[in-house]
């Protein structure tokens, strides 16, 4: 009697189907044994099942496609000469494919409190993938993000620290394709640019002047961003005989991007005066001189 065999489908996901292929095989009287595709013209049938065993439901003779584990059953009518048979249920996997991502950014090199845009691309041969993508700085999470239709993924942040970032993306797979990370990308943070604005407030007591009060705003200058810190300065700097002489007002920290001082009337020098930002870790030294004072 004739043996019938449904041969392994199996592969990774690339959008095309996956179809089985049945063989006759044994000792027949007046037919070689070696394995055919058919017995007498007359070809094998083939029935997909979902899962492992006949008890999933019947996907009929379409080959399956999507990743999964399917089964597969291969039936010979019979006929006059040979009586109708089944084969043994062959279960085969069809495993997630392969997806590609790309990661690329806004700019490799940005200031501090500078908004810096991270996109991830991920592709495949066949189909679109689905999920999220996991944005990190080194070992630290950063966000994740799903996928939008066309398979991208986009993390904007102006937090970066001063310094050198190794980002990556991780794309988390889906039903259809496994999971994979980028190789790292370099985003170099260096220190922001700042000016000093001062906004000047006189007070006067019966059109007297009483006193001055300085307001230094300390500002990064754009793209930069953030709140700086540190030190100023109140300086009145007078040349004499080619000598540069330096005497300090007052100093005040800063504080909400902002230091002050007061002089009184009898302090306030008859020229300008030189305010100087200290800087700070993510903020540049800058430095103004204002006109004379009212």
């Amino acid at each position: 009697m004739p043996i019938l065999k449904a041969a392994d489908a199996g592969g990774r996901f690339d959008g095309s189907p996956f179809p089985a292929s049945a063989t006759i095989a044994g000792v027949v009287a007046g037919v070689d044994s070696t394995p055919a595709s058919s017995l007498d013209n007359a070809t094998p049938t083939l029935t997909y099942y979902d899962g492992s065993g006949i008890a999933g439901t019947s996907l009929g003779p379409t080959p399956p496609s999507a990743p999964g584990t399917c089964t597969v059953v291969a039936a010979f009518s019979g006929n006059v000469d040979y009586s109708a048979i089944l084969s043994t249920p062959l279960s085969f996997t069809i495993g997630r494919g392969a997806a590609k991502l790309a990661l690329a950014s806004s700019g490799g090199s940005a200031v501090y409190g500078q908004a810096v845009s991270f996109l991830a691309t991920v592709g495949a041969d066949a189909g679109t993938p689905g999920g999220t993508v996991t944005f990190s700085d080194g070992a630290a999470r950063l966000a994740t993000v799903p996928l939008d239709g066309s398979g991208a993924a986009t993390f904007t942040t102006s937090a970066l620290s001063l310094g050198s970032h190794s980002i990556t993306a991780t794309y988390s797979g889906d039903a259809d394709f496994l999971g994979v990370q980028s190789a790292p990308y370099s985003e170099i943070v260096a220190q922001t640019g700042t000016e000093v604005v001062v906004v000047e407030n006189s007070v006067f007591k019966n059109k007297k002047l009483m006193s001055v009060r300085l307001t230094a705003e300390i500002k990064p200058l754009a793209p930069g961003g953030g709140v700086p810190t540190g030190e100023v300065t109140f300086e009145l700097v007078t040349t004499s005989k080619k000598k540069v002489k330096v005497t300090t007002l007052g100093t005040a920290a800063v504080s909400g991007g902002e230091a002050t001082s007061t002089l009184k009337a009898s302090k306030v020098p008859q020229k300008g005066i030189t305010i100087v930002y200290s800087g700070d870790a993510n903020d540049k030294a800058s430095t103004v001189t204002t006109p004379r004072l009212t």
